[in-house]
């Protein structure tokens, strides 16, 4: 798993439903994640550097 940071002219259409779940660190959905991805997004929420 490898965050990437992108940047985006437009929000439009940036996070549309597909096969992927775009997670929100401000609203995370309520799913099961393994520990690694878990300790990965927080990090993320924290700000820490990954």
């Amino acid at each position: 798993i490898v965050p990437m940071w992108l940047p985006v002219s437009s929000f439009t259409g940036c996070m549309d439903e597909g096969n992927a779940l775009w997670y929100n660190l401000a609203q995370p959905p309520s799913v099961g994640l393994a520990a690694p991805v878990e300790r990965l997004l927080q990090q993320l929420r924290t700000g820490a550097p990954v």
